[in-house]
């Protein structure tokens, strides 16, 4: 690799050494090419948003947040503070445009080919995440318990099994659990429980960061560099791409941008614009909760409460507030309590909070591919709240791009240009 002296650098420079990048890291490295990875953080700092999730894998999760009638929802995230999907009144000018691409996906046509592409990522992601386990022994940290919806309503449980023949036909399987039979399951939660539903499928990260870190080492092992510094822009040359941090300018004839909610700003730099929007993610971690086996989303609460090796930790909601706004922790501090109705017996004293910022586009779709009018550059960014759970197949499909294969999924709804 060279500062700008007009030579290029013979590594595949990747953008972002989180999940995404990680996972498209080790994928070239299985491939023979030496990468890159450039990142102010290292992997599993607290600053990265890969530090901060449910810590599942969770592949049956498929449905885009556009849904048919999610403008109630918006609606009510504009008065209830306590509304599963949050919009701040000030964020309102800035947030309108996105918002208005977001509704337009929610059609009925629109939100199921959106959930056709998810499920199809999900899947392939899920093949994937079982191969990586085994070839570099992640077993000690990813565990096969599956996660648990409850439910204390027929209609919201209802609502939910209306999913399930989409989860048969792609292979995911699933167990219905009645009263009794969920308390046999997991005895630590609450009694006024009616139904759960467990996506069979699911893996549990017991501790994500350090996943994470874990990755980095085997790259680091088998000769991947890692630069802690922020890139600040990018520029096309006659031939490659130069890639300015705030240290020096880096020139690769690849490059690729999986600097999730940021790489817009990176973008804008080349004159484009995607609608990338920042779905900001809080959590909560509580002493740990060994009676509990698997985490468990509260549906209708909407809360999720993961047990981990730090600690219990319970995520919820999202928010859409920008990449710059403070932390506002009101309203998971507010849903906490609804955490103590879910796990009654539960220490559940708050030891830490915490925020990120997911990337989240308007149809729920990662963009997945190389840029149209960039050939250095190809791109990986925008899961949502879906980042840890395609981050392998996300690297597979990327690799094959970058290697000029076939990828093993049809790439059509994950391309850059579907939002001109």
């Amino acid at each position: 690799m060279s500062k700008s002296t007009g030579k290029q650098s013979e590594s595949h420079l990747i953008i972002g050494a989180g999940i995404t990048g990680l996972m498209l890291a080790w994928h070239l490295q299985q491939a023979g090419t030496q990468v890159v990875l450039i990142d102010p953080h290292a992997p599993g700092d607290p600053e990265q948003t890969s530090y901060g999730n449910a810590g599942m894998l969770s592949f049956a999760s498929y449905r885009p947040v556009a849904e048919p009638g999610i403008w109630k929802e918006g609606l009510k995230g504009l008065f209830d503070p306590d509304s599963a999907l949050r919009v701040p009144w000030r964020y309102m000018p800035t947030v309108a445009p996105w918002l208005w691409r977001f509704l337009k996906e929610s059609n009925a046509s629109k939100a199921q080919d959106n959930a056709e592409a998810i499920l199809a990522l999900n899947v392939h992601s899920r093949q994937c995440w079982q191969t990586l386990i085994q070839q570099i022994h992640l077993q000690d940290l990813v565990e096969p318990t599956g996660w648990l919806k409850v439910f204390r309503t027929d209609a919201a449980y209802q609502a939910q099994k209306r999913q399930l023949p989409a989860l048969e036909k792609a292979g995911l399987g699933w167990q219905c659990f009645e009263g009794d039979e969920l308390q046999a399951l997991e005895p630590a939660l609450a009694k006024d429980l009616k139904h759960g539903l467990l996506q069979k499928d699911s893996l549990l990260l017991k501790q994500p960061h350090y996943l994470l870190q874990r990755l980095k080492a085997v790259l680091t092992e088998a000769g991947a560099e890692f630069h802690h510094t922020s890139v600040r822009s990018l520029q096309q040359t006659e031939s490659a791409m130069a890639v300015i941090t705030d240290n020096d300018t880096l020139t690769a004839d690849q490059v690729s941008l999986c600097a999730g909610a940021w790489s817009q700003r990176l973008l804008a730099t080349l004159g484009e614009n995607v609608p990338l929007e920042t779905e900001r993610g809080y959590h909560l971690m509580m002493p740990p909760c060994p009676e509990l086996g698997r985490s468990v989303m509260d549906v209708e609460q909407q809360i999720v409460a993961s047990p981990m090796i730090e600690g219990l930790r319970m995520t919820t909601g999202e928010e859409l507030a920008g990449l710059d706004a403070p932390a506002d922790y009101r309203h998971i501090n507010r849903k906490h309590k609804a955490l103590q109705r879910l796990l009654p017996n539960a220490d559940l004293t708050v030891k830490k909070h915490w925020l990120g910022c997911r990337p989240s586009l308007p149809d729920s779709k990662p963009i997945i591919g190389r840029h149209p009018r960039f050939p250095a550059l190809t791109m990986a960014f925008g899961h949502g709240h879906l980042g840890m759970t395609q981050s392998a197949g996300t690297g597979a499909l990327l690799a094959q791009i970058i290697q000029h294969q076939t990828p093993d999924i049809n790439m059509s709804p994950y391309q850059f240009d579907r939002f001109s």
